[in-house]
C-alpha cells in the first residue's frame, strides 16, 4: 500500500498577498504571474488565450483541465487509474495532450472526480 506524503510547500508573495504553493508548481505559477504582470504593463487588458498560450503552449485546454481537476482532489494519476480502470500511462497522455479523451473515458473520469469531491 502506498503512503500519501505531504507536498513540500513554498511561500510566494504576489503583491501584498502571501501564498503557500507546492514547490513543484512554484516555477510555473510565478511564470504565469510574471506574464500577466508584463502584459498588464503593456496594455489594460490581457486576453485569456495569450496568458494560456504563454503558460501551456499548445497543450489542449481539456488536458490542463483534467490535470487541474485531479490535482484539486489531491489525487495521483495512479489513484485515478484505480477508480476508473484507465491505465496510468493513458491518463498521463490525456493530461499532456498526447491523446484525446473519448466520450466514454471522459464520463469515467468525471464520475471518479465527482465522487472524490463529494467524499471531502
Amino acid at each position: 500500500m502506498s503512503v500519501h506524503t505531504k507536498k513540500r510547500l513554498t511561500k510566494v508573495s504576489i503583491g501584498e498577498e502571501e501564498f503557500s504553493i507546492p514547490t513543484k508548481e512554484a516555477k510555473a505559477i510565478l511564470s504565469l504571474v510574471k506574464s500577466v504582470k508584463k502584459a498588464h504593463a503593456m496594455e489594460d487588458s490581457v486576453s485569456w488565450d495569450k496568458v494560456y498560450s504563454d503558460s501551456y503552449g499548445d497543450t489542449p485546454r481539456w488536458a490542463v483541465s483534467l490535470r487541474g481537476a485531479r490535482s484539486k482532489e489531491n489525487m495521483s494519476q495512479k489513484e485515478l487509474s484505480k477508480k476508473t480502470g484507465i491505465p496510468v500511462t493513458t491518463i498521463s497522455k490525456y493530461e499532456n495532450g498526447g491523446r484525446e479523451i473519448s466520450e466514454k473515458q471522459a464520463k469515467k473520469l468525471a464520475k471518479a472526480l465527482k465522487s472524490a469531491s463529494r467524499s471531502l
